[in-house]
């Protein structure tokens, strides 16, 4: 029988989502799950980028490892007051980027538009937005500044969407 005994360095407080792998016993992509799925959290170095390595307390991590900790979402025991937040690095960068975007929209067509996004979304300002609100916020406000979708990214995620929708109807027409 073989056992997965961690071995970090006490000076460490937080690991890479491929070190998390490891110490989990499983693959990158479903610690990456879990943290999409809220079940860890994790955040990017400050000014690292949307792109850059993810990192996961290392408390987290080992809590898992020795089965202390349930997987309660993140933001259910946010919402029961045990000092959790999702707001992670991830979420203040992107904050930054609302807010700049939002910025230099008001300068240019006022502040009643963007106010009228901030309603659409549902929130009376953006730091008050958690993250899938963000994303929401951030297609608002691309249409606002004219962004058609009409973009070579769009139109191959429109693709993919319609390939897989032609997919599931197949299939469920071969079960009947």
């Amino acid at each position: 029988m073989k056992t997965n005994a961690m071995k970090v360095s006490i000076e460490r407080e937080q690991v890479k989502v491929m070190e998390a792998a490891r110490m989990l016993g499983c693959c990158g992509g479903t610690v990456r799950r879990m943290i999409d799925r809220g079940f860890l959290t994790a955040h990017r170095m400050p000014g690292a980028g949307l792109r850059a390595a993810r990192y996961i307390p290392l408390h987290q991590i080992r809590d898992i490892v020795y089965g202390r900790r349930a997987f309660g979402r993140i933001d259910q025991a946010a919402e029961a007051g045990a000092g959790i937040s999702w707001r992670t690095g991830d979420w203040f960068e992107r904050d930054a980027i609302l807010q700049q975007k939002a910025g230099r929209l008001a300068t240019i067509l006022g502040p009643d538009p963007v106010l009228a996004v901030l309603a659409k979304v549902g929130v009376p300002r953006i730091d008050a937005c958690n993250p899938e609100q963000q994303r929401t916020l951030n297609g608002h406000l691309l249409r606002l500044a004219g962004y058609s979708g009409q973009s070579r990214t769009t139109a191959w995620r429109r693709q993919k969407a319609k390939a897989e929708a032609r997919e599931v109807g197949v299939e469920e027409w071969m079960m009947q």
